[in-house]
């Protein structure tokens, strides 16, 4: 069996060592699977767990809330890209031919940048954390996403975009060169004030009455940022946080 450090994230883990150690077995597992390799993805559900599945879950109850809904989707703190993909299968499934559905992602790819006291003093706070592996992994990414495009209706009109850097700097840049922009779904998993704060304060006019504002850490100790970006720029007094009972602190609000 793996040692249980050797599938402890780099950035850290909340999980037991119990958990570990079956994270480790079934990373072996899945290195040992004799199933052919063409027929895997049809069978993947043998390797996704509780948390896992409960992301996909959440998601998908997002996404139905957006269907007519009109705007783009973006996802500010995208990393590795799942989201996006789940998204871009999601809209296949609810919307096959909505053009202007396009899915956007905001990423540094080389983990958080400007963070702050605001954000605490947690081992997981610091310039680097959570960055991707490999110098390029946004043009990985990209490639990807245009799998799923092409599987997918209206494969020959491209709705996805992948934006590298600071998303406090690019979103406005994205916005004025894209004056059509109105947005129904915004996903934040920045974890830092500092550019959650930013993006929120940017983006509040272009999101459409009805439009699902979606935070992964709010309320969460490792990561007080997100949650003080939260309260200085929408009132909480005024919209209802809903949270998911999937998870223990992914929650949203209806704009």
């Amino acid at each position: 069996m793996p040692n249980p450090q050797e599938v402890r994230p780099v950035t850290g883990s909340f999980s037991s060592e119990s958990a570990l150690n079956a994270k480790a077995e079934l990373l072996k597992l899945y290195d040992e699977c004799p199933i052919p390799k063409e027929e895997l993805f049809a069978h993947i559900g043998l390797f996704i767990n509780r948390w896992q599945l409960s992301r996909i879950l959440f998601l998908d109850e997002l996404y139905q809330k957006i269907v007519e809904t009109h705007g783009v989707i973006m996802e500010f703190g995208c990393r590795y890209g799942q989201n996006l993909a789940l998204m871009e299968s999601l809209r296949a499934l609810y919307e096959p031919y909505n053009l202007s559905r396009k899915i956007i992602g905001f990423d540094t790819f080389q983990g958080f940048v400007g963070s702050g006291e605001e954000d605490g003093t947690h081992g997981l706070i610091h310039e680097g954390s959570y960055k991707t592996e490999g110098m390029h992994y946004d043009d990985y990414l990209r490639r990807v996403l245009q799998y799923h495009e092409a599987i997918n209706p209206n494969n020959h009109h491209c709705k996805f975009e992948i934006i590298k850097g600071d998303a406090s700097e690019k979103l406005q840049q994205y916005l004025d060169d894209h004056k059509e922009t109105l947005i129904a779904f915004a996903y934040f998993d920045m974890d830092i004030f500092k550019p959650t704060k930013a993006c929120l304060s940017i983006l509040k006019k272009y999101l459409v009455k009805g439009a699902v504002v979606a935070f992964d850490e709010l309320a969460m100790e490792q990561f007080p940022g997100e949650t003080q970006a939260f309260m200085e720029e929408l009132d909480i007094s005024e919209r209802k946080l809903v949270r998911s009972p999937k998870s223990n602190y992914v929650s949203y609000i209806i704009w």
